[in-house]
């Protein structure tokens, strides 16, 4: 049996596979059900506006067995989705400005990981930025930036900007600082956008990346991680799902276009 869907959501971790289960079947008021598809099982979250939406879960990072890259490559080649979006948790870069649950969406991302190490004339490490900065789906941000100007002030606050993706998960004050150095108007990071970016690109797919601040990847991830996490997660999945409630994104199809008055 085939399965299709019309905008696929990824999240990579318990917590935030649960804040998505949680927020779509509050407004549903059905749970998910499971059905398996190649390599992967997905979890059916409804359909909202017209749209059906399925959910699947990668492991963490982009290219590493199961991560992201070939978890959405292979959810594209299955399910056929017009777009597709990851929910889930990143760590912010300014605590002064920001924070814990505070909602990131990526207006554009920039994978660092892709430097030249070289040596300054006095010896001391120099790094040079090679990695590419990609801009998020521009239907996609339009949307959420119009439901974000009619979010109440009391809901989590939104920013938009740019994203740093890279392979390693970060929890170090001086390694944060050179990614600050790299990138001084980054918002925050995470580890599984550079995979999202690649799958969608390669296949025309619309994309975006909400992701909610859980952390400052400063040396202090452990203090209440799993309460913040928790926020995290849901501040996100919640903010995806009153986006798609408040209009549908995606044009209708044929067979519905010639049902419209």
């Amino acid at each position: 049996m085939s399965h299709s869907a019309d905008i696929l959501i990824v999240t990579v971790n318990e917590i935030e596979a649960k804040a998505v289960l949680a927020a779509f079947e509050s407004h549903t008021g059905k749970a998910a059900e499971l059905f398996h598809d190649g390599d992967h099982t997905y979890h059916t979250l409804g359909v909202v506006n017209g749209q059906a939406l399925v959910m699947v879960q990668s492991e963490m990072g982009s290219v590493s067995f199961g991560g992201s890259l070939q978890t959405i490559q292979d959810a594209i080649n299955t399910l056929h989705p017009e777009a597709v979006i990851m929910v889930g948790v990143a760590f912010g870069m300014d605590t002064a400005k920001q924070k814990i649950g505070q909602i990131l969406v990526s207006k554009q991302l920039l994978f660092y990981e892709l430097q030249k190490v070289a040596t300054t004339p006095a010896g001391a490490e120099l790094s040079i930025q090679r990695g590419a900065r990609v801009d998020g789906s521009a239907k996609l941000l339009s949307h959420l930036h119009a439901v974000n100007v009619r979010r109440k002030p009391s809901e989590p606050k939104i920013q938009f900007g740019l994203v740093l993706s890279g392979e390693k998960l970060i929890d170090n004050a001086d390694f944060l600082k050179k990614l600050q150095s790299i990138a001084p108007e980054a918002l925050g990071g995470e580890m599984e956008g550079n995979g999202l970016y690649a799958a969608c690109h390669k296949s025309k797919k619309d994309w975006i990346l909400v992701k909610a601040i859980c952390d400052w990847a400063n040396g202090t991830k452990a203090q209440n991680k799993t309460e913040n996490q928790t926020l995290a997660s849901k501040n996100a999945a919640e903010f995806v799902v009153q986006a798609l409630k408040a209009a549908r994104i995606l044009p209708p199809t044929f067979s519905e276009a010639s049902k419209l008055p």
